[in-house]
Order: structure tokens, then sequence, then C-alpha cells
């Protein structure tokens, strides 16, 4: 699968329901810091509905699964202000590394190995911090499929007056 975070050209889409087809342009948002565009579901709730996603799933699946369209992940990760890096929810190995990682680089920030009750209770802290962040990822907002063409407005909207002048 080709790359295409940086690229932010409008994309076409074509949605299937719509009278006449109606052709929207949607963009990458991964160019905007687009904090307060996760607020939108919350001020129409009948255009959206929650999932849960599993493990690893990145928003290109949750897309392709509901749209059959993986370029709507874009979509996706600014409606529940997430970036594609870290989109998905961890599986418990992942986790485990993580977790593991943190706890030698503190080792390395003391210059000094930890001992085994330092470095259980830096393992416990980070793997609670990593599973509060787990389940905050694994509940995710989507548009209806319906609703697509007006959730792309809402967005552009919401971005152009954020612009400043």
């Amino acid at each position: 699968m080709k790359q295409k975070i940086y690229n932010f050209q409008p994309r076409v889409n074509q949605l299937e329901n719509d009278r006449k087809g109606e052709i929207i342009k949607t963009r990458d948002y991964f160019e905007f810091y687009h904090t307060g565009i996760e607020e939108l579901p919350f001020m129409n709730e009948q255009m959206y509905f929650m999932t849960n996603r599993y493990e690893n799933e990145r928003a290109e699946v949750i897309t392709n699964a509901f749209y059959d369209d993986a370029d709507l992940s874009d979509l996706v990760l600014a409606l529940n202000n997430d970036v594609y890096w870290w989109d998905a929810p961890y599986d418990f190995d992942t986790q485990y590394i993580i977790a593991d990682n943190k706890v030698q680089y503190v080792e390395n920030l003391r210059k000094r190995k930890l001992n085994d009750a330092e470095r259980l209770y830096y393992n416990e802290k980070f793997n609670d911090e990593l599973s509060v962040i787990n389940d905050k990822q694994r509940l995710i907002v989507v548009p209806k499929f319906k609703n697509l063409a007006r959730v792309n407005r809402l967005i552009q909207r919401y971005l152009n007056n954020r612009k400043c002048t």
C-alpha cells in the first residue's frame, strides 16, 4: 500500500447513495492541527455512530470496511483527534515492549540499573498509562455513510473558521 500521509492534494470520492452520485472532495486533514473537530459529532449525534475496534486495527481498515474506500481514513482520524502513527489500540505484546522501553529510558536517566521492585513499579505505572490510552482509542466515532458529504462540509467549515488572516 502506498503511503499518502504527506500528500495534501484533495481526493475525489464518488458517493453511491446520493441522487446523482455527487462527487465530493475530501482532503488530507493531517496537515492541520485538528483539535476541536472531535466536538462535531456531539453537535448532531444522529449523523454518526460509535464502534469498537480491535487491537492494531487502523483507520484505513475501518473506512475500507464501512465505505469501501481507505482514503476516507483522514475523515475518521480528524473526527477522533487521532494521527496516523498512533491511531490503533495496542495489543498485549506491543504494550509490553513500549512499557519496557520506557523503563529502560528511566534507567538511562538515572544512570544505574533499577532493582526488581523499582522495575516492577515503573512497569505497572507505564502499563496503566497505556491501558488508559488503549481504552480511549478502542471506541471510535464514524460518520454514517449517507452523511459523508455533510460531515466533510462541516469539517471544512470548521477549519475555514479557524483560519487567521
